[in-house]
């Protein structure tokens, strides 16, 4: 497989690749998470945030920190996932959250001997299945034909020792090779825009602004082409295949991060006000070896008792020391 072909633009994701002169790509992406799978030499880093947020009538809110987004389905396999994040079936319906759906795939469809592809196959028809149920219970709306569901990274390594990343979308579903031991390196989805920044040297949603899509551009379609192939030199430069492991871990936390610290501080963009803090910190952290497997690097508890927050703390301590007649008890 060729793995210099000429870029493809994407408003979404990382660049991708063609055959062809560079195009563009609109396949719309829900921006509601950050999903990271990331090859080396030494393994793979599969790695999220943890917000969930909820999509109402009235915009964007915050629903939860504790929204499991990376999963492990066999002692060598695991996926990552961004989009939406429940599903449902039944009359009346039943709601099913992805960690739900992910348990169900993993105890009855699962083949846990098939290598890295054919479970992202399997995965994808288990969820289009799934897409195709929410659709026809009325739960949620038909996604168009430029956007996605849900999306999956799913990584492990196949019967030649070769480090993989599939990508799986939903609905099709699509499902085609990311990242790999010879083409190593990060591919993200779900909020991208402040990686483009980082590592791209720009915003993907470059291509909405009005000199490169209003009816009387003075740029040509020449011009344009020319213009996103230029856009390359300004990808930052990184030997992906000579990093060590550690390097890649601290890399993904690192953009998580501070994709995590833009949407606190900003609040989006000219070319488009208003930015819900969709990200949210702890961030999920699992590491896949060739022969130690799957293994977690940092998760959250699934369940647990939560901590007083410290000013409650110090509330109640304040009214403890204190008897109302401005002495200790």
């Amino acid at each position: 497989m060729n793995r210099n072909p000429p870029m493809v633009l994407s408003e979404y994701g990382p660049p991708r690749y063609c055959g062809g002169v560079p195009v563009i790509l609109f396949r719309a992406r829900p921006i509601l998470t950050l999903a990271i799978a990331m090859v080396v030499s030494d393994g793979i880093v599969l790695a999220a945030d943890s917000k969930l947020s909820l999509t109402t009538p009235q915009g964007t809110r915050d629903g939860s920190n504790a929204s499991p987004k990376v999963f492990q389905l066999t002692p060598g396999v695991g996926v990552t996932t961004c989009g939406w994040a429940d599903f449902a079936e039944g009359d009346p319906y039943v709601v099913r959250t992805v960690a739900s759906l992910i348990e169900e795939f993993c105890h009855n469809v699962l083949d846990a001997s098939a290598p890295p592809e054919a479970i992202a196959h399997a995965l994808g028809r288990f969820f289009q299945h799934k897409y195709e149920q929410t659709i026809a219970c009325n739960y949620r709306k038909e996604v168009s034909g430029s956007e996605y569901a849900i999306k999956f990274f799913l990584a492990g390594y196949d019967a030649h020792s070769t480090a993989q990343v599939w990508e799986c979308e939903v609905p099709g579903p699509s499902v085609e090779l990311g990242k790999d031991s010879t083409n190593p390196g990060p591919t993200w989805d779900g909020l991208p825009w402040i990686i483009q920044r980082l590592l791209l040297g720009y915003d993907g949603r470059i291509v909405h602004l009005p000199i490169f899509n209003a009816e009387d551009s003075p740029l040509s379609p020449e011009a344009k082409q020319e213009l996103y192939k230029q856009l390359r030199l300004l990808n930052a430069r990184a030997y992906y295949s000579s990093w060590l492991l550690q390097d890649a871990i601290d890399y993904v936390v690192w953009l998580i991060r501070t994709s995590i610290e833009w949407t606190r501080f900003f609040d989006g963009i000219g070319l488009k006000p208003g930015q819900a803090v969709i990200l949210g910190e702890p961030v999920d952290v699992a590491v896949i070896q060739q022969h130690r497997g799957f293994f977690w690097l940092q998760r959250k508890p699934d369940l647990h008792i939560p901590a007083l927050p410290s000013s409650y703390r110090d509330g109640a301590l304040s009214v403890s020391l204190h008897d109302g007649n401005g002495g200790a008890p």
